[in-house]
């Protein structure tokens, strides 16, 4: 992976994707997002010919293309672990990550290697209402963007550099993204308004790119894409139709790849979201269908 300098002391790995790294000393120095298992040799050998040893890590969320390397890095760097609240109880135990990991079974999540990675100790949980963390010795401001994940951050390092984990979406990612994974859609469309507020000098994403001044059009970019992809989903409904219907359809008509069970469960996932906001806000009305959890369309229904 590339190292390049964004500001300061605030640099970025360069590979498939983006991982942040702040400087400390000239010696040590705090990754951000470190990145899957995969990834995790190219990142150590980045920092180790940099001549620095990480004596943190900060996780933006639990997703494993991001945090699966963070216990590895403190069992064999002694690297403080740092995630916020929810994040952090997710990957307690593995009750609690197959509490997240609604449709996947007990014993997957006993047997995923990837998925047992995440577990594991946290050494600093940032609280709700905390706006700034002292972490190895550095001040770096937190600014919550929960939807994508439950309690997604960004990090803003001293050089007001945001390391944006994937609260947006650069353009070129835009561009090849059908169902963009959402936890919370209500929650995501809130924190993209929250994104275009911002006034940082430059904005790390990890999937991927650095952005130089406001992201306030890309954030607009990342709200209609979500909105048109919602609509999409919404137009399939016509008549009664069963989840298992509409993630069907939903997959037929965006030409979305499957090929194994558990991308299968991924997927179902990725679609139950839409679903969901569909129904809160009226869109689709919840019924049942033949004793199955069914929708239908809504009295809210937009033309």
């Amino acid at each position: 992976m590339h190292l390049t300098n964004v500001k300061g002391n605030t640099w970025v790995l360069e590979g498939p994707q983006l991982v942040g790294l702040y400087v400390i000393d000239g010696k040590t120095c705090v990754l951000l997002d470190p990145g899957s298992g995969k990834l995790r040799p190219a990142v150590e050998q980045a920092v180790l010919e940099a001549g620095l040893t990480p004596v943190g890590v900060i996780g933006t969320h639990m997703h494993y293309d991001h945090q699966e390397s963070a216990q590895y890095f403190r069992k064999t760097y002694g690297a403080k672990t740092c995630l916020p609240q929810l994040e952090a109880d997710i990957v307690r135990c593995e009750q609690s990550l197959k509490n997240h990991l609604f449709n996947f079974t007990m014993g997957l999540v006993r047997t995923t290697p990837r998925l047992q990675s995440l577990i594991g100790p946290i050494d600093r949980v940032i609280a709700f209402g905390e706006e700034e963390i002292d972490f190895c010795g550095v001040q770096f401001g937190i600014v919550r963007t929960p939807g994508h994940s439950p309690d997604h951050i960004c990090v803003i390092t001293p050089d007001n550099v945001c390391f944006a984990g994937d609260a947006l979406m650069t353009e070129d990612v835009l561009e090849g993204a059908m169902v963009p994974f959402v936890f919370d859609m209500a929650d995501d469309l809130a924190s993209k308004e929250r994104m275009a507020a911002l006034t940082c000098d430059a904005y790390i994403f990890c999937h991927k790119g650095v952005v130089q001044g406001s992201v306030r059009d890309l954030a607009e970019k990342n709200r209609r894409h979500i909105l048109g992809q919602l609509a999409a989903c919404r137009d399939l409904v016509t008549g009664p139709m069963t989840y298992s219907d509409f993630y069907a359809a939903v997959v037929t008509q965006m030409n979305l790849s499957v090929g194994h069970p558990i991308r299968a469960q991924h997927l179902e996932r990725y679609i139950r979201p839409y679903l969901e906001y569909l129904v809160d806000t009226g869109e689709l009305e919840l019924i049942e269908l033949n004793g199955a959890p069914a929708v239908q369309p809504g009295k809210g229904r937009h033309p």
